[in-house]
């Protein structure tokens, strides 16, 4: 999965870090790493829920295993906030597009009318 993560093949590189994720491994911190990697590609392609869930298993790993204060573990816990931020902006852009597109479809729709209204008075 990491070859195709430099090569920015993100979807390729995810199917590879899942399909590591279900092997069952001995090593949590191989573990952590494969869920740190995932939630990065999920990141990546702007899938911020799935990028938060998949880094809070990477952060529990590395807190259990390494400690609160390990840089692996404190990297994680600044990855997971910067992508619960991604998140929330991306839904509240998502929200404020959803809103736009309602707007315009209905200016669209009274065009519409007054449209039928002109050329219903000009046939009179």
């Amino acid at each position: 999965g990491t070859v195709y993560y430099g090569m920015g093949d993100l979807r390729t590189a995810l199917k590879f870090y899942q399909e590591a994720s279900m092997r069952q491994s001995a090593d949590r911190l191989l573990e952590g790493m494969i869920f740190k990697s995932t939630a990065a590609a999920h990141a990546g392609l702007d899938e911020f829920k799935q990028a938060v869930e998949v880094e809070k298993r990477a952060y529990q790993i590395f807190s259990v295993v390494l400690g609160e204060n390990h840089q692996l573990t404190r990297t994680s816990d600044g990855s997971l906030k910067k992508f619960m931020g991604a998140a929330i902006q991306l839904g509240s852009k998502k929200a404020e597009d959803a809103k736009k597109e309602l707007e315009e479809a209905a200016a669209l729709a009274m065009a519409n009318a007054i449209e039928a209204e002109e050329a219903a008075e000009e046939e009179k």
